[in-house]
This record gives structure tokens, sequence and C-alpha cells, in this order.
């Protein structure tokens, strides 16, 4: 019986033990796991994490130094040529060594009113420079389109004026910005026709607007009938006394215009 009772007790020590056996086993492992893996694992994720901050760190400051540097030389050519290029439209180009423009205004003035056959004619052609740069070989070109004078005076503020083929060539020369420039011319009627006067003007210098280069000025030119149901012409007071003015410097000349 005692035999027995020891035989069993025996048994059950031993099946406890065997039992026992893989829960230890168990905890070994997953406690060394738990020190292996995710100890390790967590220092590689920390390692990690480190080394892209680093990264990071380095790539915001490469870039704020980027963002602080100073434009290279590119950049600055291409601010400079838009700088040009708004200074040349502004006129004030020439500063910055952009090409010289010159914008050239003309206008023909009459101070006449109705005229018949045999009455002497005053037509004025004015020239003036808006600038933004001197015009170089300023060249006027007066030709009729309609009508007949008979010149006699030309009366130049400056330069020289030649008459050719029925055109009228007047050689301006020099005219700085702000400045102007007057022709007047003084003819008789030769026909019944109302006179119509075609004036041109051009320089070397660039001309940013051609709109103003041409004018016209016409003369009425009446039949003595008609002149005797008109009221007598008294003129443009203002452009008399330009041409009254000038006639003193005046150089007489008798062509058919």
């Amino acid at each position: 019986m005692n035999l027995k009772s020891n035989i069993l007790k025996i048994g059950v020590v031993i099946a406890l033990i065997f039992m026992l056996i893989p829960v230890i086993a168990a905890e070994d492992v997953d406690d060394s796991a738990y020190a292996v893996g995710v100890d390790d694992s967590t220092d590689v994720v920390s390692e990690d994490i480190s080394e892209a901050d680093e990264e990071l760190t380095v790539d915001t400051q490469d870039d704020s130094v980027a963002a602080e540097d100073e434009p290279t030389d590119e950049d600055a050519n291409l601010e400079l040529t838009a700088t040009e290029e708004e200074d040349v439209a502004t006129g004030v180009g020439a500063a910055y060594g952009g090409d010289p423009s010159a914008d050239l205004q003309i206008t023909v003035i009459n101070p006449n009113e109705q005229l018949q056959v045999g009455d002497i004619a005053k037509l004025g052609i004015l020239v003036y420079n808006n600038g933004p740069d001197k015009a170089d070989n300023v060249l006027v070109r007066s030709v009729l389109l309609s009508g007949t004078i008979d010149i006699s005076k030309f009366i130049p503020s400056q330069g020289q004026v030649y008459l050719i083929n029925e055109t009228i060539y007047w050689v301006v020369g020099e005219l700085e910005a702000g400045e102007f420039a007057f022709l007047g011319i003084i003819g008789q009627v030769m026909t019944n026709e109302d006179i119509i006067m075609l004036a041109t003007v051009v320089s070397e210098t660039p001309d940013p607007d051609l709109s103003n280069n041409f004018a016209f000025g016409i003369i009425d030119v009446v039949s003595a009938e008609e002149s005797a149901e008109a009221m007598p012409a008294t003129g443009n007071p203002v452009a008399l006394a330009i041409l009254a003015l000038l006639s003193v410097v005046g150089v007489s000349l008798r062509r058919k215009f």
C-alpha cells in the first residue's frame, strides 16, 4: 500500500514536471524575444529617426542658405534687360545705353481764309521734337496735292530749303528734345483750285510714333463772285505774327510750286 502510494506520488510529480517544462520554455522564449527583438528594433527605429532628423535638418539648412544666396549673374542680366526695356518705353533708355528715340510732330499752319487767283498765300510748317532724345538729320518734304503757288519766299528758322521738281525739301538738321523749327512759305495763288499741301517729317533717329509725322494744310480758293459774297479774310493773327517775324531773315525765291 505504501509502495503503491509512493509510486503514484512520484508519477504525479513527474507528470507535473513534464507539464511545466513547455510553460517555462515558452516564457523564456517570449522574454528573449522581447529583450532582443523589441529592444533591438526600438534601437534601430530610434537610429533611423535620428538620421532622418539630421538629413531633414541639413536639407532645411541648405534650402535656407540657397534662399539667402545673392542672385546669379544670369538673374542680374535678366533683371537689367527688363529694366532697359521699361526705360526705353518711358523714354530714358539712353541712360542704360539703349537706342535713342525722338518723337517728331509736324503741323501745317494756315493763316488764310478764302483767297482768289492772284492773292498772296501764306503757309507755315512747324516741326516739334517731343523727345525723349535729340533728333538727328531732320528732313521735311512738302508737296501740293492740289492748286498752284508761285513761291516768292521761304522763311526757315534753321536749316536750308530747296525746291526740286515742285517738291519742297527742308533740311532742318538737328533738333533737341523739346525744341521746334518753323518754315514760312509765301507765294501767289496761280489757279482757281483749292490748295492742299501735304508735309511729312523724318530723321535718322528712330521715331516711336509715326502717326504725327504728316500733316495737311488747305487753303480755300474762290472766284471773285464767291469772294464778294463772303466776309473779308482776316487770317490767324498768331500765325501772321510768326510769318512777319521770320520774314526779316527770309530768303527770296521765285519758282512755280
